[in-house]
């Protein structure tokens, strides 16, 4: 849970973050405590990539 918090945390200040496998994907979801963080969040970490020390991926 660290990693995504962290990644993500470089829009704004994540007050949840949770990763699961579905349907042969991965899906991640992130709440920001403020909408002007969610907002700049889409905008700076769109097609980002995220990696940690098992796989990585992009944030879409």
């Amino acid at each position: 849970a660290r990693f995504k918090e962290d990644h993500m945390r470089r829009a704004g200040d994540v007050c949840f973050a949770e990763v699961y496998r579905e349907g042969g994907g991965t899906i991640g979801i992130v709440d920001y405590t403020n909408y002007d963080d969610m907002k700049y969040a889409i905008k700076k970490l769109d097609d980002t990539e995220f990696k940690n020390a098992f796989s990585k991926g992009y944030i879409r």
